[in-house]
């Protein structure tokens, strides 16, 4: 009994020096870090007192105002550039819209006078119109 208490003792001594100096260096990783972190909080502090004192809030307002101007601008400019584009597409369809309209006209004129060959032709390319306005 008494050798096996001699055994245990120092190999528990033995392992409780092995694991102090990594809890140890765990500390020190941890005092380090929270030390880094309030030396960073500080920088940013001072760096934002700094930047604080160089604003001027008139200034800053003014540049605002010139910005959403400048973006005024800008989106007039996109709406006028996309109401141009709708008036476009409208005469375009209008323009489709007549000329479907006149070839058929044409093919009932033909039909009035009695030529269905030319009847035809009118309604082969009232079509073809159609297909080709359809494509992109």
């Amino acid at each position: 009994m008494m050798n096996s208490h001699i055994f245990s003792a120092p190999l528990t001594a033995k392992f409780r020096l092995r694991r102090q100096p990594n809890v140890k260096r765990y500390k020190c990783n941890v005092i380090r870090s929270n030390l880094f972190d309030r030396l960073t909080r500080v920088a940013r502090s001072y760096a934002n007192a700094v930047i604080s004192s160089f604003e001027d809030p008139e200034k800053i307002l003014d540049q605002a105002v010139l910005e959403m101007n400048d973006d005024l601008i800008k989106m007039r400019q996109a709406t006028a550039q996309v109401l141009a584009s709708q008036k476009r597409l409208e005469n375009k369809c209008k323009a489709a819209q007549q000329a479907d309209a006149d070839w058929y006209r044409r093919a009932q004129l033909a039909l009035q006078k009695g030529d269905e060959e030319l009847a035809r032709e009118a309604l082969k390319r009232r079509i073809n119109h159609m297909l080709t306005m359809q494509a992109p």
